[in-house]
Order: structure tokens, then C-alpha cells, then sequence
């Protein structure tokens, strides 16, 4: 390691040794919490941003494309921190939780996309509409479903599992070929930066369940507030990044695909191992739905426009 990697990793270590710290402390008062919810929202940004450059480095051993990398290792691995949340919160018998962290994450992650979109005028490739419309048709099963049930239903939960493997399948598909990104591969800081975000999830379940407790509402809202909005940073870190390295497609497809992944099988896993309530996520599913749409608007008439430019050249 260089220096500045030693300064890095020592950093790291500090705040999983912190994050194992707060898991042991039973009686806290809101003070406590608020400061061990700003250092599990740092060790999310840190250790999230950790793990995926790492993970980056070995999907470069594999071989990957642009394209693949984005689509997949990037946007699953981007939401890891939200992995383990969910599935912490499912076991612990608080899916409300899961549910909140997700749409709370989506939410924002679909909103940077298409604020991205509107205001730089980039033109997204006509091949994301097919995510687009994924997405559309997952969230409105979803706001079907919560009209006529409290709860998501294993029927539902299948429903979703099917729009993912039917995602996969398109993602199979694309056969398009391109350099491969470069990135170094560090074991130690993998494997560290991964128990960070593991323990970080432990704290954002807890401090979740602690304001409900203290302040009222439900947990959907405080999975949303807490563990949805800590668990976009990755993504928006990735986002970011690639964006300022002009890899616009591997950031549309970050945050495409990434959200489907949490939309669909991660929703539908946290709905089999424990009941996940529809209360008050309905708006959330309302306007992630919209942005999808208004998503979907400016990929259309780009590809007719685009379309009607070539047929009037061409001829």
C-alpha cells in the first residue's frame, strides 16, 4: 500500500471499529443516536464507495465491458449497503424497513437520473428504454397491489421475481463489446470495506426502529428517511464518477439497473422471509412511477428525432 492507501485503510478500520462499538450499546439516548446515525451515514459513503472500487477491480480480472460492468457489478454492487439492510431488517421481523430503504433509495436515485437527463440534454440510448419500461411495470404492480392488500402478497412477490429473471434475460442479450475498465484489486480493503457496510446495516435497522419508537410514524417512513436516503450514496457516488468520466451509458445503467434489482428480487426476497406492509408507501410508488415515465419521454422522442434526422440525410 502508499501512503495515502495506509491513511485510507486506517480510516476504514476506525469506522468499523466504531460501527461494531455502537452494536453493543443497548441504553442510548437521542444524542447517542444522532451521532451513531451521522457515523453509520459516513461509513455507508465510505465503506460503499470502498467496496464497489474494489469490486470494480475484480470484474476487470473477469473481463467485463463497459456496459456489463454498469448493468451489473456496478449496480448490484452499488446496493450492497441496501442488501444487507434489507435482509437485516427482514430477519429482525422489521420488512417495513426493507421496504422504506428501498423505495426510499430508488426515489432519490431515479430523481438524480432524470434531473441528469432534463438538464444536461444528454441523449439516453433508445436500448434503456426496455429498463424504463421494466421499471414502470414494476412500480405499478406495486401501487395495483396496495389498493386492494395491506401487504405484499407471495403472488406479488413471484410477480416480481418473474420481471427480474425477464431482466436478465434482456441484459444476456446485449452483446455490445467495448474496452474494459481498469481498476486495482486490494483483498483487504474488499473484505474490510465489506464488513463496514454489514455492521453499518446492523446500526441503520437499529436507530431506525429507535426514532420510530421515540418520535412516531411508521417504519416504512423511517426505513425511507434513514436507511433509503444513506443507501443512495454509492449509487450517487458511482453515478458521479462515471459521469465525469463521460461513461454516460455505464451511468444510466447504474441507476436503471440498480433500481430494478431493489424493486424487484430484493423486494420480493424481504417479502418471503418476513410480511412487508404496504402502509404509507404508496406515494413513493406514485412518484417513482412518474419519474420513470417522464424518463421514458425524452428516450422516445429522442430515438424518433434521431430517426427523422437519418431518413432526411439519407435521402
Amino acid at each position: 500500500m502508499t501512503q495515502p492507501d495506509k491513511k485510507f485503510f486506517f480510516f476504514l478500520t476506525f469506522l468499523l471499529v466504531i460501527s461494531i462499538i455502537f452494536i453493543f450499546i443497548t441504553n442510548f439516548n437521542i444524542y447517542i443516536a444522532i451521532l451513531g446515525l451521522v457515523v453509520t451515514v459516513l461509513a455507508f459513503a465510505v465503506g460503499g464507495d470502498a467496496f464497489v472500487d474494489e469490486a470494480i477491480g475484480f470484474g476487470t480480472k473477469l473481463g467485463l465491458s463497459r456496459m456489463q460492468t454498469g448493468a451489473t457489478i456496478l449496480s448490484f454492487l452499488s446496493i450492497v449497503d441496501e442488501i444487507f439492510v434489507v435482509f437485516n431488517s427482514s430477519l429482525r421481523g422489521y420488512s417495513s424497513i426493507s421496504f422504506g430503504a428501498i423505495q426510499g433509495s430508488n426515489l432519490v436515485a431515479m430523481g438524480i437520473l432524470l434531473v441528469f437527463v432534463l438538464v444536461s440534454g444528454v441523449a439516453v440510448r433508445r436500448r434503456f428504454a426496455i429498463d424504463t419500461i421494466i421499471m414502470i411495470i414494476a412500480m405499478s404492480a406495486l401501487l395495483l397491489f396496495s389498493f386492494y392488500y395491506l401487504s405484499i402478497t407471495l403472488v406479488l412477490a413471484f410477480i416480481l421475481i418473474l420481471i427480474f429473471v425477464f431482466y436478465l434475460f434482456h441484459l444476456i442479450r446485449e452483446n455490445e463489446t467495448v474496452d474494459s475498465l481498469q481498476s486495482d484489486y486490494n483483498p483487504l480493503v474488499f473484505f474490510t470495506s465489506a464488513f463496514l457496510i454489514f455492521f453499518a446495516s446492523e446500526n441503520v435497522v437499529t436507530f431506525s426502529h429507535y426514532f420510530y419508537t421515540l418520535l412516531g410514524g411508521n417504519l416504512f417512513f423511517w426505513g425511507f428517511i434513514i436507511a433509503g436516503i444513506a443507501g443512495s450514496i454509492p449509487e450517487g457516488v458511482m453515478f458521479l464518477i462515471t459521469i465525469r468520466k463521460k461513461e454516460n451509458d455505464s451511468a444510466i445503467g447504474l441507476i436503471l439497473s440498480s433500481s430494478i434489482y431493489k424493486a424487484t428480487i430484493l423486494l420480493a426476497l424481504a417479502t418471503l422471509i418476513s410480511p412487508v406492509s404496504f402502509s404509507g408507501s404508496r406515494i413513493s410508488v406514485i412518484i417513482i412511477l412518474v419519474f420513470s415515465v417522464l424518463l421514458l419521454i425524452p428516450i422516445i422522442l429522442g430515438h424518433l428525432l434521431r430517426k427523422k434526422l437519418k431518413q432526411k440525410y439519407s435521402s
